[in-house]
């Protein structure tokens, strides 16, 4: 009985010290007038003491489960508490890269439909960025505890619920990226043939971006290539719907940020009433 409660076995004790004398008393009575209902009270008293016995052994055993449980629990927990805070960080980072992206790209769209602004200024303009900024790896842990079962073990059904919703919230938004994609795919097949590209700088193959450059006989001939379709109704529209895009992800993102904090906040609740227990 290592581990069990100071108090649980105290009633054991105490509980087979009654029956024991009881046992006893009843074996000592000489009464043959009794003797009957004395072997008949006696194998009673065995019988019950059998159940007691079985009942005890059950109920230790199912504290004994209900310990095991409780350390999975924590430990998922917890590694959902840094799994969370993790997908928190990236969806924040995220909702501001695209935030920027979307500012550029509506004052971009204000550029190319003045009346006031030369071709010229028009083509001199920057095109914003279409860097697609992914979300990453999705959640490890939660599928590894969905699949090996031990899912089950979290006793907080809003928690569980809203864990359950958490996948189909990501794949939304994993959908809403394809469509962004898609969108740049569609700017980068209209530009292919209207204009030289740059090309990329020596770097040194890290996150800094090195910069780019064309050649200068090219950059000539760019002016009046690009002067032929920064005025087109399609190359408006394609930068619009890459304006459009962006703004249904981040209402996907804002979304999923808002998941993401109650879910914290649920999981930091579950962990503050296991750590004052």
């Amino acid at each position: 009985m290592v581990g069990i409660p100071a108090n649980q076995l105290t009633k054991i004790n105490i509980m087979a010290k009654l029956f024991n004398k009881i046992r006893k008393k009843l074996i000592s009575e000489k009464s043959s007038k009794s003797r009957s209902a004395n072997y008949l009270k006696y194998a009673i008293g065995e019988i019950v003491l059998v159940v007691i016995g079985i009942l005890i052994a059950l109920s230790i055993n199912n504290w004994n489960e209900s310990r095991k449980d409780g350390k999975i629990e924590t430990k998922a927990l917890m590694a959902l508490q840094l799994e969370f805070t993790e997908s928190l960080n990236k969806i924040n980072q995220l909702i501001n890269r695209k935030i920027k992206q979307e500012n550029k790209g509506r004052e971009y769209a204000k550029i190319l439909a003045s009346d006031t602004l030369t071709i010229k200024e028009k083509v001199a303009a920057d095109a914003p960025g279409t860097h697609r900024g992914i979300l990453g790896a999705q959640n490890p842990v939660l599928k590894s505890l969905m699949n090996t079962g031990y899912f089950s073990k979290i006793k907080n059904d809003s928690l569980k619920a809203i864990l359950n919703n958490w996948l189909n919230s990501v794949e939304t938004y994993l959908v809403n990226e394809i469509q962004y994609e898609n969108a740049v795919i569609k700017s980068l097949d209209f530009i292919e043939d209207k204009y030289y590209r740059s090309v990329v700088n020596p770097g040194k193959y890290n996150e800094s971006w090195p910069g780019s450059f064309r050649p200068k006989t090219l950059e000539a001939k760019n002016v009046d290539l690009e002067a032929k379709f920064v005025t087109s109704i399609k190359y408006y529209n394609i930068n619009a719907n890459i304006v459009l895009r962006l703004y249904i992800q981040l209402i996907s993102l804002n979304r999923l940020k808002e998941e993401n904090i109650e879910i914290l906040k649920l999981i930091n609740y579950e962990l503050s009433i296991e750590n004052n227990q």
